[in-house]
């Protein structure tokens, strides 16, 4: 069993998620931000791994002011079916991935 995950601690640090703490203008106000851990299990409900994730409370945020509304796409069930069937009767081939912490990877245009 994995008590941490040495691939995602090094991801973190590879893209300076984390780093020193610099003096806040005092314009900006700071966000709130809490831990959030889960454990993951397998099939048969043991504990396979551990997951930590820092986020951000936007409880003190008001729409259009301190933040805009943001999303990531992801594929619902019913457009994944449509194309492993159009696969299937096209004799396509299909591949699929997983991105791993893709979070870390999208480049912010504003301050935060």
């Amino acid at each position: 069993m994995e008590r941490n995950n040495p691939g995602e601690l090094n991801s973190l640090t590879k893209r300076d998620v984390f780093g020193p703490v610099v003096p806040t203008p005092p314009h900006v106000k700071p966000e709130e931000f809490k831990w959030v851990f889960i454990r993951k299990r397998n099939e048969k409900n043991e504990i396979v791994r551990y997951k930590a994730r820092l986020v951000a409370q936007d409880i003190s945020q008001r729409p259009e002011i301190d933040y805009e509304e943001l999303y990531s796409p992801v594929m619902d069930v019913i457009t994944f079916h449509y194309l492993i069937s159009l696969v299937v009767s096209e004799k396509l081939n299909m591949q699929l991935m997983d991105v791993v912490i893709v979070y870390l990877y999208g480049d912010l245009d504003t301050e935060i």
